[in-house]
């Protein structure tokens, strides 16, 4: 009996040591991707319901950045002293491109462009209308006479926002922009979500630092060490 609660142990400990993402598929071809610290090309990020939460290695001018696709307030997800990798509007046009171009794309067993409700956060906005509006935030002023309506919070949001309607595929307009209110609850709305970007490089500093084979090498060892002093007893 002892034997068995040992391997128990082991499954365990070994399965939440390795289960972090429910899916990562390749954007280029949808293969199923192993190792994501070693993945070549950009990386989908699939939940547990089967909608596209993500991506890693997307390319924005040589530089590669992840990105998560959240819901709620501009200060749940951003915080007091938020970061954008997007400097400006045209900066942040080009990273809305780069979801256009190497995310948001049709691939075996998920139309993720020609769908945009498989996307988190995104769903039907009208009868059979299905929409994704995904903003790409650069800053934020105090002026609110630059919105489009009025801003109760007295912050506007200035971004980008990648546009995708069920039949169109996802396009950037380059003479559009996002305004919005920093109260803006997206969990309010069917078709907009943040995109919260960040560089590919901290991540894979981090998998380097935190060494999860080493851990996982040192943890065997103990426990199979362990079997044997049970088998031993």
């Amino acid at each position: 009996m002892k034997k068995y609660n040992v391997l128990l142990v082991l499954a365990l400990l070994l399965g939440s040591s390795f289960a972090s993402h429910a899916k990562l598929i390749l954007a280029s071809d949808g293969s199923l991707v192993s190792d994501l610290s070693n993945a070549s090309g950009v990386v989908l990020d699939i939940n547990d319901s089967e909608l596209l939460s993500g991506a890693y290695n997307v390319m924005v001018e040589g530089t590669a950045y992840d990105v998560q696709f959240i819901e709620g307030t501009y200060q749940s997800i951003f915080g007091d002293n938020p970061t954008f990798f997007a400097n400006d509007l045209s900066s942040a046009f080009r990273f809305s491109v780069a979801l256009s171009d190497q995310v948001f794309l049709d691939v075996p067993n998920y139309d993720f462009d020609s769908r945009p409700e498989l996307t988190y956060g995104c769903d039907t906005i009208s009868g059979n209308i299905y929409a994704c509006l995904v903003i790409t935030l650069y800053g934020s002023t105090s002026d609110t006479s630059l919105s489009y309506f009025n801003a109760p919070s007295g912050l506007m949001l200035l971004g980008a926002r990648t546009e995708n309607y069920n039949p169109n595929a996802f396009e950037v307009d380059d003479s559009f922009q996002y305004r919005g209110d920093s109260l803006f609850e997206t969990t309010n709305s069917p078709a907009n979500v943040y995109a919260q970007w960040s560089l590919a490089s901290d991540r894979l500093s981090s998998v380097e630092v935190s060494s999860p084979g080493a851990f996982t090498i040192a943890l065997l060892g103990g426990l199979l060490l362990l079997m044997r002093r049970v088998n031993a007893a």
